[in-house]
């Protein structure tokens, strides 16, 4: 009996002993991967623009990413190297202040890349954006916005928004909000500086004709904007305006369509103007109930790789006359479709010139948190010519 309760004892010691060393491990483990979570997060995106970008990441991008993580944790000085060595050990030197230095060292990189549609979003801008492009509430001044070198060109002020009563007009172009200076933030990190809490102010810088600056006082509102509206005009013709491409945009424009047509329209027109785009897919499913099977777009990616697109679905009714209006505001997806429905030989195109956004951006969920939007193929419509510039 007694040796047994030796034995026993002996064994349990022996037991505790492996359990603790089993905890110390995995505790060192959980501190190794902590403080290399931050170093994580960067190279997830460098990863993502290698895969996606479709442009060569140029050198000064590495060289700003790697001085802004350096003067984040107070350590300034010329750094020369392997980027991911050097980051590495730049994080382990300063655990406290890793999370914000790779926070830096990512909006540095991307925003040095040289393409203002290809950015990092962080969880909080993520949700923005994505009750922007659909059709849900969200907090804004109430305009569209298309890109500048010197910040936001404001296409239209929206009717019944703040951006209408102050007003604001296309052309006008936003160079500062609260202070902040927009040149070389990028696209979306720009135009998420226009959210913010209901009933607050957005102080805006705005630059106005040749040169000349104003100061704007704009109040944030809750703002709908719904994707299509459509109506009978004179009982006759169906007007069908489409002010954004989102997740149910096709099936919103196909139902006023089929509406339009049951009550008698002989003719259509869709509204194009100051369209500044988004879901390419469902441009490509609209443009698949006039020209089902045709090919809508090219897409040249990297190294030249060619891809046709083409349009999905089948044809909803008997062809009718169809004028498409589109003006200086019509971006992306939106020039998408009026140029398929215009090669097509489908409709006619009236208005002004096309804002040229020829680019699709690739949306990629990060693991580490938020996404990246990343311009991964250039647009060539049947017609053969470019969108981009205009």
């Amino acid at each position: 009996m007694r040796m047994n309760s030796v034995r026993t004892a002996i064994i349990g010691r022996g037991f505790r002993f492996v359990v603790v060393v089993c905890l110390f491990l995995l505790s060192v483990r959980g501190m190794a991967l902590a403080q290399d979570a931050p170093y994580a997060r960067v190279m997830e995106v460098v990863t993502m623009l290698r895969r996606y970008f479709l442009y060569p990441i140029p050198r000064v991008a590495w060289d700003r990413s790697l001085k802004a993580a350096s003067r984040r944790v107070g350590e300034p000085g010329r750094l020369s190297g392997r980027y991911d060595v050097i980051l590495r050990s730049l994080l382990a030197r300063h655990p406290r202040r890793a999370d914000a230095a790779a926070t830096s060292a990512i909006r540095a990189l991307v925003n040095a890349l040289g393409d203002p549609y290809t950015t990092w979003l962080s969880p909080a801008q993520c949700a923005d954006v994505a009750a922007e492009e659909s059709s849900r509430p969200f907090v804004g001044i109430g305009v569209e916005i298309g890109f500048d070198p010197r910040g936001l060109r404001v296409v239209a002020a929206l009717e019944g928004t703040p951006a209408r009563r102050v007003g604001l007009r296309p052309g006008d172009v936003i160079v500062a909000v609260d202070g902040r200076a927009l040149r070389n933030m990028g696209f979306y990190p720009a135009g998420n500086t226009l959210m913010g809490p209901p009933g607050s102010i957005a102080v805006l810088t705005v630059l106005r004709g040749r040169g000349r600056v104003r100061t704007v006082r704009v109040p944030r509102e809750q703002i709908t904007l719904p994707p299509v509206r459509g109506s009978l005009l004179g009982g006759q013709v169906g007007y069908v305006r489409i002010s954004i491409f989102g997740p149910q945009t096709a099936q919103q424009a196909r139902r006023a369509l089929i509406e339009q047509a049951h009550a008698g329209a002989r003719a259509f027109v869709i509204d194009l103007r100051n369209d500044p785009g988004g879901d390419l897919r469902n441009a490509l499913t609209l443009a698949g109930l006039f020209l089902p099977g045709h090919v809508l777009l090219r897409e040249r990616g990297r190294e030249g790789k060619t891809d046709v697109r083409r349009a999905p679905g089948e044809k909803m009714h008997a062809s009718k006359p169809m004028i498409v209006l589109v003006n200086g505001g019509t971006a992306s997806a939106a020039e998408v479709l009026a140029g398929a429905l215009s090669d097509g030989g489908v409709a006619t195109l009236m208005g002004k010139r096309t804002f040229g956004k020829g680019v699709i951006q690739t949306v990629v969920p990060l693991q580490h948190g938020g996404e990246l939007r990343v311009t991964r193929a250039s647009i060539l419509p049947p017609g053969g010519y470019f969108f981009q510039g205009g």
